[in-house]
């Protein structure tokens, strides 16, 4: 409708000045060269501008010929980048659905065509490790760091590339640099947090964890993992270089990051035990087995109180028990004492509904004391391979078992993934393999 009113307003206007004219025609006389016209002042109007519009149509039909050269380039130019943005999009998804060889010759085709490095290195990159050619694909990575727009791309292919053949020192030097170039890239806090602590620079792992924390790169559970784990890892470098109070500082602030983190608690527990806190000691190992009870707990709960009697060690751990009393690891604890101190009724009864592997063990070992027959245990070791396996040190990341805990699996070298858990696939625990158990598993017949 605005539209409208505003055509007929210029409609009408045209028509009023039309008008105006044809009312007031003049005279216009022009002498030139010998000649003499003479017209109405609304013809000469007519005629200037018949004039304008050809003079214009000339101009721009002029610059259509000068600039046909030029349009044709740029036409040319826009098909080629056309082409080339289209092997660039389709190269990386040949790399996306793993083609190897149709990845590297997309990538060649682009860059002839695009003739542009900062699109292209890239895909050169990938395709060239996608194709095992790990030189070609650093000497691309190492291109991007002559542009500062590509600089951290290759800085994070080239720690890819030194984690992959194990230069941990090289893809720490890289990490430093790229935390230089982007300090706050969630990818370059975690890669540098990690080469830190497997090259066990615990503290300025810790200060790496901080920043990560801070930028949200991780989870506050994860970042309660690292924590305890770096604070006791501080706690052994500290204990290794006699600096015994550092080293129980270090452990306590493991121990209050994660109350259920069983090797912080054990490792606080111990050292204060060897300070002469035994005290305390039993009040860290309490408060621990609330959440996560393990039999080095326990032994450690036994020695928290010198001079204890093998009776005194069964009542001990029976004020553990009270802590967790459903808690398998509590029977099984007291179980132990109670066989160690020949009370068969307190064993039996603890071991009673029990049906771990370790149970079996020990059940074994309660027939054979308690008749003093080597072959009385023989049913329940029978039954210990077939029972299902009690918890062990185990990672989470490649499910590999370990003896003990450690802060970096010695498996696949994951950071803070060794639990004690029951491993997925169920395996007796290095500890409770009848070798380790200290019993003999006798042919039937046999002494």
């Amino acid at each position: 409708m605005i539209r409208l009113t505003i055509y007929l307003l210029k409609l009408i206007a045209l028509v009023a000045i039309a008008v105006w004219l044809a009312n007031r025609p003049g005279l216009v006389v022009i002498n030139w060269l010998g000649y003499e016209i003479s017209t109405s002042v609304g013809v000469l109007i007519v005629i200037l501008l018949a004039l304008t519009v050809v003079v214009v149509a000339s101009y721009n039909f002029w610059r259509a010929v000068i600039g046909l050269p030029r349009a044709l380039t740029l036409g040319s130019v826009s098909r080629r980048q056309r082409k080339g943005y289209l092997a660039l999009t389709e190269g990386f998804v040949a790399i996306g659905a793993g083609d190897a060889r149709a990845a590297r010759k997309l990538a060649y085709k682009a860059d002839k065509l695009l003739n542009q490095p900062s699109l292209t290195l890239m895909l050169q990159a990938q395709a060239a490790q996608m194709n095992g050619d790990e030189q070609a694909a650093s000497n691309y990575y190492n291109k991007m760091l002559q542009r500062p727009e590509l600089s951290v791309l290759g800085l994070r292919g080239l720690i890819a590339q030194a984690q992959q053949r194990g230069d941990l020192a090289q893809a720490l030097q890289l990490a430093r640099r790229a935390q230089v170039v982007q300090p706050k890239a969630g990818w370059v806090l975690l890669a540098l947090l990690e080469l830190e602590a497997r090259a066990e620079n615990w503290k300025a792992a810790q200060e790496a964890l901080h920043r990560a924390l801070r930028q949200g790169a991780l989870g506050p559970e994860r970042g309660k993992t690292l924590k305890a784990t770096f604070a006791l890892m501080q706690s052994a470098s500290a204990e290794a270089r006699k600096l015994p109070d550092d080293a129980l500082s270090y452990a306590r602030q493991a121990h209050e990051q994660n109350i259920g983190f069983i090797p912080a608690a054990r490792e606080y527990a111990r050292l204060l035990i060897a300070s002469g806190r035994g005290k305390l000691a039993a009040k860290v190992i309490e408060r621990s087995w609330r959440l996560a009870p393990h039999p080095q707990l326990a032994e450690l709960y036994v020695l928290s109180e010198e001079g204890l009697t093998p009776a005194g060690r069964v009542s001990k751990l029976h004020q553990l028990a009270k802590n967790n009393p459903a808690a398998p690891e509590s029977h099984l604890a007291v179980a132990r004492a109670a066989l160690d101190a020949q009370l068969w009724g307190i064993a039996k009864e603890r071991l009673s509904g029990q049906t771990s592997a370790a149970a079996c063990a020990l059940q074994a070992e309660l027939a054979e004391k308690e008749s003093h027959d080597p072959r009385a245990g023989q049913a329940w070791l029978a039954k210990m391979a077939q029972a299902p396996a009690g918890p062990g040190w185990s990672c989470t990341s490649c499910h590999m078992g370990t003896p003990d805990w450690q802060a970096v699996c010695p498996h696949c070298a994951a950071l803070a993934t060794v639990n004690w858990q029951v491993p997925p696939k169920a395996t007796l625990p290095p500890a409770l393999s009848a070798e380790n158990s200290g019993l003999k598993i006798l042919p039937p017949g046999k002494d």
